[in-house]
């Protein structure tokens, strides 16, 4: 398999997670950690990122939220850097949320301003 194919895999696996993420987040997980993988064997460094992100919604959404804040932390960084203004939205969103649950308003606002 060449880089083209693999990032193809990746997009389609990433898709499938994606219109998954709200209803079933076992298999989302399961989706993205498959891209996450696949992303790492190549250096593909957006995948990585997104599949991440991913995870974090899903993990939240289960309850692991340490899980979740690990994640959306690492990916966000990188949103950041790149310049990627609709993940960054969507990463503060969840940092919000999150927060929010956890009954730390004041961190959640800070997050919901951001975003």
């Amino acid at each position: 398999m060449n880089d083209l194919s693999i990032r193809e895999k990746i997009s389609v696996l990433l898709e499938k997670a994606s219109s998954l993420k709200y209803s079933e987040p076992q298999q989302t997980i399961k989706f993205s950690k498959k891209a996450l993988l696949l992303s790492e064997k190549i250096g593909y460094t957006f995948g990585e990122k997104v599949a991440q992100s991913y995870m974090a919604y899903s993990y939240h959404s289960i309850g692991n939220d340490e899980k979740a804040l690990d994640l959306i932390y690492i990916s966000l960084d990188y949103f950041i850097k790149e310049g990627f203004c609709d993940l960054i939205w969507w990463g503060y969103n969840l940092l919000g949320i999150i927060f929010h649950e956890l009954n730390d308003i004041e961190k959640s606002m800070d997050f919901f301003d951001k975003a």
